[in-house]
């Protein structure tokens, strides 16, 4: 259900790219993680900077260390970059060889992820974001049924390494907000945001992350349409 302040029409964020982690499961389904980041213009979504974020991601140590986790069936196929600067760009795809999950316990079920917070400068909604870290295999898992501390380690390491690995082509991990109209909330029956009027065009708009981690080790639920 959309959200009750939805402008409808293409997704437009000026200076934000739209980044995209592709991945292939153990039962030979799709995931996709979709995060953002600022890039003036949105001029860093193209085939060479897809190509170079996808090649010092996958073969880095910090990669090594988090595919120990990963279930051999578990596949980073690519990274693909799309300019939200303006409506309707061409979604560029790397061309790079995909990366594989090394190991061989069993994997633990599609819908199961570990998910990781990104933290910006702004306090509520628009400043946190979510990624539903996909593939893990029971190597992974302790007996209560919860992530090991070096599992959270290894894969807050590779997040803040996809991180890095952005700024190295010229674009800054973000939290991105599309435009919305000011909408009376159901819940308190208030104008949202704060101190707008009624129907106000809210700008679309985005903030650069600081910190990313994982709140605990407890494996989530990802929803996904089928």
């Amino acid at each position: 259900m959309r959200a009750p302040g939805y402008k409808a029409g293409p997704l437009v964020i000026p200076n934000v790219v739209e980044v995209i982690l592709a991945w292939s499961l153990p039962n030979g389904k799709n995931a996709s993680n979709v995060l953002h980041a600022a890039s003036g213009g949105g001029t860093a979504a193209n085939e060479v900077n897809a190509t170079a974020l996808m090649d010092a991601i996958s073969t880095s140590a910090e990669w090594v260390a988090w595919a120990a986790y990963l279930n051999t069936g578990t596949h980073l196929l690519a990274v693909k970059l799309r300019s939200l600067h303006e409506a309707n760009n061409v979604q560029w795809i790397s061309t790079s060889a995909q990366a594989d999950g090394l190991a061989t316990d069993g994997a633990l079920p599609e819908e199961v992820a570990l998910c990781a917070t990104l933290k910006t400068a702004v306090a509520g909604r628009k400043g946190r974001g979510r990624i539903y870290l996909p593939g893990i295999d029971k190597a992974g898992c302790g007996s209560a049924g919860d992530a090991f501390d070096a599992v959270r380690a290894a894969g807050a390491a590779w997040l803040n390494q996809v991180s890095e690995a952005m700024t190295a082509n010229f674009m800054e991990l973000c939290v991105a907000s599309r435009s919305y109209i000011a909408y009376t909330s159901p819940a308190t029956g208030r104008v949202v945001p704060e101190g707008a009027t009624l129907g106000d065009i809210i700008p679309a708009d985005f903030n650069p992350v600081i910190v990313i981690g994982f709140e605990d080790g407890v494996f989530d639920s990802q929803r996904r349409r089928k």
